[in-house]
């Protein structure tokens, strides 16, 4: 059986960051040497301050086996792996941390021989929300939601109020409001069960395609019982187009040998202008909110209120 490749965590720290002490580059932007240390600050100061305490204390039958253990910090490929990980789930803003980290474990493998495994991917909020709207569109029980904190490096009450925020249709995607709902339910192990409606966020056709499924959206709206169906969904793909492309489809292509009907594009041009007018309006009231007497009465003097908490009063201010 092959021996596991273990390592000092302190030393190879130290060794990668001055390998490295010229920084490196992510999106074209420089990150200097000490942003690369500070990502590494939890390795170096908590070992270091181990490192003294453990040397100062006298050995007895009590730690006569933990100071080894603990000065060197020895460590195989699987642990360094979930260190990281925990480490990128204690932080807020995780993309350079996670270009570090991935750049560290290039440098353990290549250098030191270590085979581990790469990070889960790096998500923006908005990629990992799409991510979870995705997951619970096939269903997902408590074990699941334990799977997509691990796997999107977050605390499980993150994915929580990320599963809140996309329920309560606080969230947006190119100027519109994305509310998915789901019920929960038990099955039949008595676990409880997440459920959700199906969702659709992005079009990726080209114009032509675009022509083509609003105008069988169109024949959909003039038959019995898919007439509200289909101007819902003509208005959402409406409102993820371009300027350039709207304006193309009202003013410069061939009406007839497309078979345009102009009315009916007019028709879901100005509801979707008007969507995106009370998205904005609303936006705007729950700004205008703060500047209110109610506002500046709920905040009282030596009071430690934080913005999330006050915009909690506001959530629904039409209601």
């Amino acid at each position: 059986m092959e021996k596991v490749k273990r390592v000092n965590m302190l030393d190879m720290a130290n060794e990668f960051l001055e390998k490295n002490k010229r920084g490196f580059r992510l999106d074209g932007k420089p990150i200097n040497k000490s942003r690369i240390k500070d990502a590494f600050e939890c390795i170096t100061k908590y070992e270091k301050e181990e490192k003294k305490f453990l040397k100062q204390s006298k050995p007895n039958k009590y730690n006569s086996g933990i100071n080894n253990k603990y000065i060197d910090k020895v460590v195989d490929s699987v642990q360094i792996r979930e260190d990281l990980i925990e480490r990128l789930k204690s932080k807020k803003e995780k993309k350079i941390d996670h270009y570090i980290y991935s750049k560290y474990i290039k440098f353990l493998n290549k250098d030191k021989g270590m085979s581990i495994e790469k990070l889960p991917r790096y998500y923006t909020e908005l990629e990992r929300r799409l991510e979870i709207i995705k997951r619970i569109h096939k269903g997902c029980n408590a074990s699941d939601i334990s799977d997509m904190a691990y796997e999107l490096m977050l605390d499980e009450s993150n994915i929580h109020r990320d599963l809140r925020i996309i329920s309560d249709g606080e969230m947006s995607v190119m100027g519109q409001r994305v509310k998915v709902e789901y019920r929960k339910q038990n099955d039949e192990n008595g676990e409880e069960y997440i459920l959700s409606t199906a969702h659709p966020l992005f079009l990726v056709q080209n114009l032509e395609q675009i022509i083509a499924l609003l105008n069988g959206l169109k024949y959909s709206y003039e038959i019995y019982g898919y007439k509200e169906y289909a101007r819902e969904t003509a208005v959402s793909i409406w409102m993820q187009l371009s300027d350039y492309a709207t304006n193309r489809i009202l003013n410069e292509l061939p009406k007839e040998e497309l078979k345009i009907d102009i009315n009916w594009y007019k028709m879901i041009a100005d509801e979707a202008e008007e969507r995106k007018r009370k998205l904005e309006e609303e936006e705007d009231y729950i700004i205008d909110s703060f500047k209110t007497e109610e506002f500046i009465s709920n905040i009282g003097e030596g009071d430690e209120y934080s913005y999330l908490k006050i915009l909690k009063n506001f959530k629904n201010p039409r209601k």
